[in-house]
């Protein structure tokens, strides 16, 4: 359990690194409960990946700063402001893919997307819902592809 901690839960970063964060229960830290900041920016672009997580009751969820991120299965609930914020970090570009989670009852967004560099793919059957503010808002300029998702009972269900 990754429970308490003052700035970030889990802190990833560096241009080479590939974490595996497997199984987890990441709660009650009062900054991300996921920080995933420049990372991965090698040419064959290995994804972090953020696998069969409970992440909650976190200032925010996940958030992707610049990295290339796969999230897979996680349950991410209750955070205090969005569930996943996937934002780019000054030139670099970013890639997360989002596939299979339950991203519900956030205070913020369920899913933020922001930035011209960011092309991060929302797909297959991600349920989004419950969320304060919407179930998937994407900035404008941000190459987002939001495909097969179910989105429902957001404050709104998805803005681009």
């Amino acid at each position: 359990m990754i429970q308490q901690n003052g700035f970030v839960g889990v802190n990833v970063a560096g241009i080479q690194s590939q974490p595996r964060l497997l199984y987890n229960i990441i709660r009650d830290n009062q900054g991300p409960g996921v920080l995933v900041g420049v990372c991965n920016q090698a040419k064959v672009r290995p994804y972090s990946q953020i696998e069969n997580n409970s992440i909650i009751k976190n200032q925010s969820g996940v958030h992707v700063n610049s990295g290339h991120a796969k999230l897979l299965k996680n349950k991410i609930y209750d955070n205090y402001e969005n569930g996943v914020t996937l934002a780019q970090h000054e030139d670099f570009r970013s890639h997360a893919v989002l596939d299979k989670n339950e991203i519900c009852c956030n205070l913020g967004h369920g899913v933020q997307c922001q930035g011209s560099l960011n092309f991060p793919v929302i797909q297959k059957n991600n349920l989004v819902g419950l969320n304060h503010l919407c179930g998937i808002h994407v900035s404008a300029g941000c190459h987002a592809v939001v495909n097969q998702n179910f989105i429902a009972n957001n404050s709104t269900p998805i803005t681009q």
